[in-house]
């Protein structure tokens, strides 16, 4: 059943999706497709927590109001609304999928597991640097049923995030102290 082919975990986990708004309307058509076929998915798994976090600005809210109105069940979207609340708001979270850079590198700087989704070659630049290329999926060549995986099968934890954060400011500070 679609059901089971996503279910690996036993544990309820806490997710959250990041959203934006693009001016950019074709992509963002994409974009807003590719995201109705995630969520639809996850809504189905019972052991996912689901929640849409909001780490811009208001026409990002409204984006993601856009998306859950068509999608025919509600998601709770949180706008934290300064930089303290999100980051104390993407700690609670056992994971989040990120479709901006700023909720990634939050994400990371908050110790919790993040998969991006990207529609920006920056994005992809910034997972090869801090080694993560594997958690890291190109919107406009998306496998969904391996991004899905992804989410339940992640091998990370908040411990390997918080590893994660300090390498990749050491490496930051060996670079600019050659500088």
């Amino acid at each position: 059943s679609m059901e089971s082919k996503y279910l690996i975990r036993s544990e309820k986990i806490k997710l959250s999706i990041n959203v934006m708004y693009s001016l950019d309307k074709e992509k963002f058509k994409k974009y807003e497709e590719t995201l109705y076929e995630i969520l639809s998915k996850l809504k189905i798994n019972n052991k996912i927590d689901l929640s849409i976090i909001i780490t811009g600005v208001e026409k990002d809210r409204l984006a993601a109001k856009k998306i859950i109105d068509n999608l025919g069940f509600d998601i709770p979207i949180i706008f934290p609304g300064n930089l303290e609340s999100l980051l104390k708001e993407l700690s609670t979270k056992d994971m989040v999928l990120c479709t901006r850079l700023h909720c990634t590198i939050l994400s990371l700087v908050a110790h919790t597991p993040f998969i991006g989704l990207s529609w920006d070659d920056k994005v992809s630049g910034f997972y090869k640097t801090i080694n993560l290329e594997k958690y890291y999926f190109n919107a406009f060549d998306l496998d969904i049923d391996k991004l899905l995986l992804a989410i339940n099968k992640y091998g990370y934890s908040k411990k390997d995030i918080k590893k994660i954060h300090e390498n990749t400011l050491t490496q930051y500070h060996e670079v600019f102290n050659e500088i």
